[in-house]
């Protein structure tokens, strides 16, 4: 699967985990295992991107780019800024549903963003066989940090 579609899938994924934290209601219980896999996704999907995709596109030869990853990691910053602060209280808690909202519309945009700039941008510059192997190296990096992460549970 290429680098890009592997992506989108994972912005897919939190979506969807985001609707079924908001559908869980006043179930705290339900809100604090799907906050856990919302947390989880983004800090594997902010590592393979800043440590494999970013560099990969940082190296197209385009005006553009540099603005385009300098502004997908400082979304990152604020994303990691949003979820060191839900660290430190809990579902049910006050402010903890707006603080996921914020957290939310964080992630949407920026997830928006890359899925109509920088991927367009990286299919032109690294070409589909590029986009293959990234996709590849990815994907082994997903599954070591989802173990890593198994583990530390």
């Amino acid at each position: 699967m290429d680098a890009t579609t592997l992506l989108k899938q994972d912005h897919d994924r939190v979506r969807s985990l985001f609707r079924k934290y908001e559908s869980a209601g006043n179930r705290v219980a339900v809100k604090a295992e799907h906050f856990a896999e919302i947390a989880n996704e983004l800090e594997i999907h902010a590592q393979i991107e800043e440590k494999v995709f970013y560099p990969a596109v940082s190296s197209i030869r385009d005006d553009d780019v540099p603005d385009l990853v300098q502004e997908a990691v400082e979304e990152h910053a604020e994303v990691k800024r949003l979820l060191a602060e839900l660290e430190g209280i809990k579902p049910g808690d006050g402010g903890f549903d707006a603080r996921v909202r914020d957290l939310k519309d964080a992630v949407e945009h920026h997830a928006s963003e890359e899925e109509k700039e920088m991927f367009p941008e990286a299919r032109t510059g690294l070409g589909a066989a590029r986009l293959e192997r990234l996709g590849g190296e990815m994907s082994r990096m997903k599954e070591a940090l989802r173990s890593r992460l198994v583990a530390r549970v």
